[in-house]
């Protein structure tokens, strides 16, 4: 197990080089002058070559990825050429929005999904079994920009139980702990806040964890349905055990490693998916920072919030290996 470690850390930060190197390349190929695009379209040769100066590229490729990489290992990711602050700063700020609505997204799509594919699977072939299926091609099909307008003008507008952008009302005060909202609140017994920030996840939740949901509802299906038909169900049905038993405590469980790889990898997507919800709904995540910044060729911005997205992916990924361990105590790294 600690030469699986070592060799996982090895992987990681060799993963992290190469995509660090790959944003920055990719960044500087992309037509257009950005100091021209933040000098405007007025400004003099002066101007730009000041900001060009200022941004580090008057210098030669190799030179600027070593001053980026340098500072990104001190945490220093630079200042945003648009809004001439840390970058760092401005993705802290955002962090705990985007994570929080990709975990409650990922939270929901996981049980709606397991719960739908095991009623498929265990009922198979009835009126349950292809209403699950119909609802899970449909949530894969369905663009995510279509459905959270749909949900917007139903739940908003038509029947205005939700609201229709933001994380939080404005006049709403909540003590920072953790930066999640749902676990501030929780903590600090204030229920009453607890619900107002679940009504404002609810929507963007549902929308992002809509194809995640829909993925592994098909995958927990065909899982069970190969389950089911093993020797050892048979025998734990034959000692009398309980259906529900058989289902969750032994059917479940063998079924679970490729679940958890669709979970694993759903999430680095909804990560990536993130970008049309938060814009949807006015979530104040990095995602929409993000795109703000490629439209404005602010690469401090674009070149962080990135490399912040592909270490969350790395992690997510390394923990993913750890519970197939948990779940299944015959994998040995």
């Amino acid at each position: 197990m600690t030469g699986y470690i070592i060799r996982r850390i090895g992987q990681g930060i060799l993963f992290i080089i190469l995509v660090s190197i790959g944003i920055f390349s990719m960044i500087r190929l992309t037509p257009g002058d950005p100091a021209q695009i933040m000098a405007g379209v007025q400004a003099t040769p002066e101007a730009i070559e000041r900001i060009r100066e200022e941004m580090g590229l008057d210098k030669p490729f190799w030179v600027q990825y070593g001053t980026w990489a340098k500072r990104a290992l001190h945490g220093d990711l630079g200042v945003s050429a648009e809004t001439k602050t840390p970058v760092s700063k401005e993705l802290r700020k955002r962090f705990a929005a985007t994570m929080e609505l990709t975990a409650v997204a990922m939270l929901f799509g996981t049980i709606a999904g397991v719960l739908a594919g095991i009623i498929a699977a265990v009922y198979r072939n009835s009126f349950f079994d292809y209403a699950s299926m119909f609802i899970a091609v449909f949530g894969l099909s369905v663009p995510v920009f279509w459905l959270g307008l749909l949900l917007l003008l139903i739940f908003g507008l038509f029947i205005p139980v939700f609201p229709l952008g933001g994380r939080v009302p404005g006049s709403m005060d909540i003590v920072h702990i953790t930066g999640f909202y749902a676990i501030d609140t929780l903590v600090q017994g204030d229920f009453e806040n607890f619900m107002v920030v679940i009504k404002y996840l609810f929507l963007p939740a549902i929308t992002l964890g809509t194809i995640p949901a829909a993925l592994i509802a098909r995958m927990t299906r065909s899982g069970m349905l190969e389950v089911l038909q093993a020797d050892y169900i048979r025998t734990a049905r034959s000692k009398g055990l309980p259906e529900r038993s058989v289902i969750f405590k032994h059917a479940l469980r063998n079924a679970l490693l490729p679940i958890v790889t669709v979970i694993g990898l759903n999430f680095a997507i909804l990560l990536a998916g993130a970008v049309l919800t938060e814009t949807i709904f006015s979530w104040p995540g990095m995602a929409r920072y993000i795109v703000r910044a490629v439209g404005v060729r602010d690469y401090p911005v674009i070149q962080g919030g990135i490399l912040v997205i592909a270490i969350m992916v790395l992690i997510v990924n390394t923990l993913i290996d750890i519970l197939y361990c948990i779940i299944d105590p015959r994998i040995v790294y």
